[in-house]
């Protein structure tokens, strides 16, 4: 994929001519994007494995949802024709996919549970000091859900974060 997309796409992106259609520079910016991503996927492949996953999803969509409809009433033009290739080219990824790993940590697992209950923005009041003790608070860190470290749960209300993380003032 990176391979294609660097040989393909991204010369298009850099290539000074008549402006283009604008979805078609859209699409051309998404797989530069998508090419990086990739590249970056050759160094650390599992955790780019939802990048694989949204590449075999949308080209499996569109081959359903509009290749096959096309193909059905013999409505496939030369340029369809070739996107049609193109895009049944992810029985390659779909081959090098670890299933089972997708199947466990994406399907079966436990989904990581980020609301109010658990998920603590502390509330800082005209006195600037949270509420109450914030032992055993969660904090939400773009997405996930943190628990604070143990030595930094034991906060007492009215002083100031820094004099909780620094300990009592001599």
């Amino acid at each position: 994929m990176t391979v294609g997309l660097a040989i393909f796409k991204v010369p298009e992106l850099f290539s000074i001519g008549a402006p283009r259609p604008l979805m078609e520079g859209v699409v051309t910016c998404i797989l530069t994007a998508m090419c990086i991503l990739a590249f970056v996927g050759l160094r650390y492949p599992v955790r780019m494995l939802p990048l694989l996953l949204f590449e075999s999803i949308w080209k499996l969509i569109w081959l359903a949802a509009m290749a096959l409809p096309a193909i059905m009433d013999n409505a496939v033009d030369p340029a369809m024709s070739e996107l049609i290739f193109n895009c049944s080219m992810v029985v390659i990824i779909l081959a090098v996919i670890p299933w089972r790993y997708v199947w466990r940590h994406y399907v079966r697992a436990k989904g990581d549970r980020c609301d109010d209950r658990n998920t603590s923005k502390p509330h800082l009041g005209l006195s600037g000091a949270a509420p109450g003790p914030s032992v055993g608070r969660h904090v939400s860190l773009r997405g996930r859900c943190l628990r604070a470290p143990a030595h930094r749960q034991q906060a007492v209300v009215g002083t100031s974060r820094w004099q909780n993380e620094q300990g009592p003032s001599p």
